[in-house]
């Protein structure tokens, strides 16, 4: 950093300005923003001090700490703002305030090398007193001396919410002398356990798995609530700096203008809630005022920045220091031109090139082979006439006039900014999904024999005096089947359609048959599947070039980091099309985790070799969409790229058919019009298809034909299911984002009763800042209504209504005036879940949440918040229902997956089952429908492989029948759900590794395990070892362990049990073989250990004959 500083020391007054006490205030005019980081920066490392830095808004204050990133890596603070409080809400997101308790906490650390960088709005809002906050946190370390009921009750005091299990942050829960914790500002929960009262360990756990990550020697656990300890806490963040701090004042008109904004916005509210709402409560203030806290901020060094001369009315500076900062420029295109540039600035400048060390070596080769000499400067002092080079990466460059030093970031040398790649955890939906962990009473199950049934709850029964759980399972005609906790893996839970379920007969009849039909439907599927695939192999199609130096340029292009999966998906692509065998690959991800991206670089790619590419959407909004984003990408390109839909004149289609035929449009985007017979390309490389689900049957037979020796990617919008993904692997090549893209600011979810001021509220808001609005009112009969209810309330906006039972073209009218912004508000039905993504609206208002499931939730909350704008969603339920038992619960996993998070899985395997009936077709769902999602899947990869010549091994599990008490005890594990959840992991165990990963998650979530759960385990052992051994059955009858075989008994290997044992052991050799051990009864202290013990002797004894 020596070079940086000594740029900065070379400047008019860097050094007064730093000397500044408290109650002095200097304006610095003339920086534009990159600079503005620079001199902030480069101030409080000279003095070592600590900076806040205020800016007009939030977007503002996000982008300059990135700036501020390279300068501070670990002291580059964004505290946001918070939404104020005007109404009660039953549940709220808590991502702002998490993000605001974990900068809280870091500032009330110390935080001495740092800047902390927040809008005015974030500066004057109400925080946690910093008494308070650090008489209540606590540090946790191994050793300590802890009461559960004492950490209990603090953890309640601090905000934080008791749970049977931690989901999420600002949840805690208690298990006996195990406590999990999940601080707002820890980046995974802590466990801690007791032995007595002394803390034995502290570890963290993965919150998904519930498995402990690592061993730590102290937790620090800070409050989870800005408020817990006060309603209207009268502090603001400022308390937490010292009074030396450098306070950095961005554009001082720009936040007094915004403080007027703030404080209109604030009256218009009141006064709107308090004239619609009679219950309305007035508060004294929501916010502190601007001129008290301006005054508290000129009691510290107080520098005023401003890029352009501007008087200041809110304060006067005693200084003001004129310093010429000005922007280099991008890198021009063509590297010659950069050089003659790069010539210029070197004759009278200083000249710094900061870039990534990866990129370091490379550079210098560049540099060094057109004549240019660089040098490390990371450690000295910059030279005149050479490039001095540092690395780090800066985002974007700067000059300053007066020191006569340039510092070029990869913007000004590459022509782009770098893409800070976050390390973020891959989260794999599939394996979030623990089915029986969300299994209630009530829910249909499957057995493998039985078929579906209904269950009813978990049983103890008393068997020869040894209890056992049973899972009691109801059939047709009140029959109910016990199925024993070690028999968990012969049930699944039903997956399949919404309602009431027919249950099957008890006997396997029934079910037999219906199994049938659906194989014998997998089967066709199969043969259908199968047979494109091997007909696409043995197709010769065009092979694509490896990648071009302007793909790799088209791809730095993009402005966002890449998710794993889209990297991951782009390689599969590329790799297809650069074969000789046509590509057909499907994509699957939710709408805005980066399909269009993909296709963008396939696309781009095909043109690159001189082939022509189509791309196909169901409707005209989507291609319109498609069209702005492949043109805007390829703008710097020359590539021609045109749009095929009935909104072009019969005479300008005309033209795109004839070009596409001569060659001369390298793009087409289209509806089914791209189908019809006139339709001729010069040389088709790439169809793309969007929603392919969504076509006729017309349509879809056209496609076929089209896509003969064609590479074509297929994009669906909907996420679809690990285990369908796995069952297809082998006849369709897939690719599945399931990684959504790191969100700039997390969308506002507000759940609570419907309230038209709170929503005619919100809706204000969204129009004041320009944005629009959808209102979600899924009943047809009745929406006219509640755009006329709406259009009195807001007579100046544009209202439209949108839902199903609309013609084609009038309801692609609407969404096409939505989309180009001619519509404020759209009061529509769940029509939107799928498919749009208009990026300027920003609030969602859902009428009835409690009537729709989480994953349709999930999905129309995605609609907003897809650009760097707070987004918000109000989930509204009718306060004059009375609500049924099944909307009580949705609506309390509502407001848990609001809050917390929680129930995310379920929402997604929703989505997925959803996404695999797309995939698949109307008739197999309703085959899948017929035996469970599960069930069918299995059938479906029993068909794939049968046809494909893969050998399927019978899968068979042994009968252990041995009566010890093996049972997981309530006291041991209260929650039901989690008991399940454990017996389901227990039965799975099927080797040694398999049984000390479940002994060990057992023992790390519950603590030491009872004797009748290390029985459990130990059935579980005995299974997979006799199966091991070629048994299929043992059980233990009076004083003799009884072995039958499956496979052939290994006659050497009796002989040598013989051997071992002698006449306590015997063979018989019947049409059911079997062998004997004899025991003593009254002598076995353990039966378990006799039975595993004659199981290893066999198996030894195996080995050796096999060598």
């Amino acid at each position: 950093m020596n070079v940086f500083l000594d740029a900065a020391k070379k400047l008019c007054g860097f050094s007064d300005i730093g000397r500044l006490s408290g109650k002095e205030a200097v304006n610095v005019v003339g920086l534009n923003a990159p600079a503005k980081a620079h001199f902030a920066a480069m101030l409080c490392k000279e003095f070592g001090r600590q900076g806040i830095f205020i800016t007009d808004s939030d977007y503002t204050a996000k982008k300059i700490a990135e700036d501020f990133l390279f300068y501070f890596p670990d002291g580059a603070y964004f505290y946001p703002s918070k939404e104020l409080e005007f109404f009660k809400a039953d549940a709220k997101s808590h991502e702002l305030q998490n993000k605001r308790l974990e900068i809280i906490e870091k500032l009330a650390g110390g935080a001495k090398n740092s800047v902390t960088v927040m809008s005015i709005d974030a500066a004057l809002q109400f925080t946690v007193d910093i008494a308070a906050y650090r008489e209540s946190a606590l540090v946790v370390a191994v050793g300590d001396e802890l009461l559960v009921t004492e950490i209990s009750k603090k953890l309640t005091n601090m905000g934080y919410t008791r749970e049977d299990m931690v989901e999420g942050k600002g949840q805690f829960s208690v298990r006996g002398g195990i406590i999990d914790v999940f601080p707002p500002s820890a980046e995974n929960p802590f466990r801690i356990e007791l032995f007595g009262d002394e803390v034995d360990s502290i570890r963290t756990f993965d919150v998904f798995t519930q498995v402990s990550v690592e061993n730590i020697e102290h937790a620090k656990i800070g409050p989870a609530d800005e408020s817990f300890r006060s309603k209207n806490a009268d502090t603001c963040v400022l308390e937490y700096f010292e009074d030396d701090a450098f306070v950095f004042f961005n554009e001082p008109q720009a936040i007094s203008e915004r403080v007027e904004g703030l404080n209109w916005d604030i009256e218009e509210t009141v006064k709107a809630l308090a004239e619609k709402d009679k219950h309305f409560q007035f508060q004294e203030k929501y916010i502190h005022n601007y001129y008290d806290v301006l005054h508290e901020l000129l009691k510290h060094p107080f520098v005023g920045l401003l890029e352009l001369p501007r008087s200041t009315q809110d304060y006067h500076p005693k200084a003001e220091v004129h310093i010429n900062a000005g922007e280099i420029g991008k890198a021009p295109t063509e590297r010659d031109k950069f050089y003659e540039e790069l010539n210029e600035w070197l004759k009278t400048y200083t000249v710094v090139f900061s870039v990534d060390k990866d990129r370091q070596a490379a550079l210098e080769g560049d540099l060094a082979a057109a004549g240019f000499s660089a040098v490390n400067a990371e450690h000295g002092q910059a030279v005149a006439g050479k490039i001095n080079l540092m690395p780090g990466g800066l985002k974007k460059g700067f000059y300053y006039e007066e020191a006569k030093v340039a510092f070029f970031g990869e913007e000004e040398i590459f022509g782009r900014s770098p893409k800070r790649r976050l390390k973020r955890k891959k989260m794999d939906s599939a394996s979030r999904i623990r089915d029986f962990n969300d299994l209630n009473i009530g829910d249909y199950v499957v057995h493998r024999t039985h078929g579906i049934g209904q269950y009813m709850g978990l049983d103890t029964l008393e068997v020869e005096g040894k209890r056992h759980d049973y899972l009691k399972v109801k059939y047709n005609g009140d029959d109910f089947l016990y199925v024993p906790t070690d028999q968990l893996d012969l049930l699944q839970k039903y997956v399949g359609k919404d309602g009431v379920v027919r249950l099957n007969k008890m006997g396997g009849a029934d079910f037999a048959r219906q199994k049938k039909k659906v194989k014998e439907s997998t089967e066709e599927l199969a043969k259908e599947l199968v047979a494109l695939y091997s007909a696409r192999q043995n197709a010769k199609g065009f092979a694509f070039s490896p990648d071009s130096e302007w793909q790799k340029t088209f791809e730095e292009e993009f402005p966002y980091v890449e998710t794993d999966d889209q990297l991951r998906s782009i390689a599969e692509v590329k790799q297809d099309m650069e074969s000789v065998r046509p590509m057909d690959r499907l994509l699957c991800g939710d709408v805005g985790y980066g399909k269009t991206e993909v296709a963008l670089r396939a696309a781009f790619k095909a043109v690159m070799d001189s082939k022509q590419v189509a791309i196909l959407a169901p409707t005209t909004v989507l291609v319109m969409q498609h069209f702005n984003t492949f043109t805007n990408r390829m703008k710097k390109f020359p590539v021609k790229v045109a749009e095929l839909s009935r909104f072009k004149t019969k005479k300008e289609q005309a033209q795109i058919v004839k070009q596409l035929k001569s060659g001369e449009i390298d793009i087409v985007i289209g509806t089914h019009r791209l189908l019809a017979k006139d339709i001729e390309f010069k040389s088709l490389g790439l169809l793309v298809v969007d929603e392919e689900q969504r076509f006729g049957v017309k349509h879809k037979e056209r496609i076929k034909e089209m896509k003969h020796n064609v590479d074509v990617l297929t994009l669906s919008a909907t996420p679809i299911p690990r285990t369908l993904h796995m069952s297809m692997i082998n006849i369709r090549d897939m690719s599945v984002l399931t990684e959504p893209p790191e969100n700039r600011f997390p969308v506002r979810t507000v759940v609570m009763e419907q309230n038209d001021a709170v929503t005619n509220d919100a809706i204000r808001r969204e129009l004041s800042r320009g944005g629009q609005v959808y209102y979600i009112h899924n009943r047809i009969s009745s929406i006219d209504s509640v755009a006329r209810k709406l259009q009195k309330a807001f007579p100046d906006a544009k209202i439209s209504v949108a839902h199903g039972a609309m013609e084609e073209e009038p309801l692609e009218e609407i969404m096409m005036e939505m989309l180009e912004g001619e519509i404020d508000i759209l009061v529509c039905t769940t029509i939107i879940e799928t498919g749009l993504d208009i990026q300027n609206v920003n609030t969602i208002i859902i009428e009835d949440a409690n009537r729709m499931g989480l994953s349709q939730l999930y999905q129309l909350k995605g609609r907003v918040g897809r650009t760097n704008r707070r987004a918000f969603a109000y989930l509204l339920y009718r306060p004059d229902r009375v609500l049924n038992e099944n909307a009580t619960k949705r609506l309390r996993a509502i407001k848990e997956f609001t809050e917390f998070g929680s129930g995310f899985k379920i929402a997604m395997r929703d989505l997925e089952i959803r996404g695999a009936g797309n995939i698949l077709g109307a008739q197999q769902h309703g085959h899948m429908d017929t035996v469970g999602y599960d069930m069918y899947c299995e059938l479906l990869s029993q068909s794939v492989s049968e046809l494909s010549g893969i050998p399927q091994e019978e899968d068979w599990q042994p009968a252990v029948d041995i009566n010890v008490e093996a049972y997981i005890p309530p006291s041991y594990i209260k929650n039901h759900a989690q008991r399940l959840d454990i017996y389901k992991k227990i039965a799975s165990i099927e080797s040694d590794g398999d049984k000390l990963d479940v002994e060990g998650e057992i023992c790390d979530r519950f603590g030491d395990m009872p004797v009748s759960v290390a029985a459990l385990v130990a059935v579980a052992e005995v299974k997979y070892m006799a199966k091991n051994c070629g048994l299929s059955e043992i059980t233990v009858k009076d004083d003799s362990i009884l072995c039958y075989f499956k496979t052939q008994m290994d006659l050497e290997a009796i002989a040598g049990l013989v051997s071992e044992f002698g006449s306590k052991f015997f063979v018989s050799a019947g049409t059911k073989p079997y062998m004997v051990l004899k025991i003593d009864r009254k002598k076995e202290e353990n039966l378990l250990l006799s039975v595993k013990n004659l199981l290893q002797k066999y198996k030894k004894l195996l080995h050796s004959n096999v060598k």
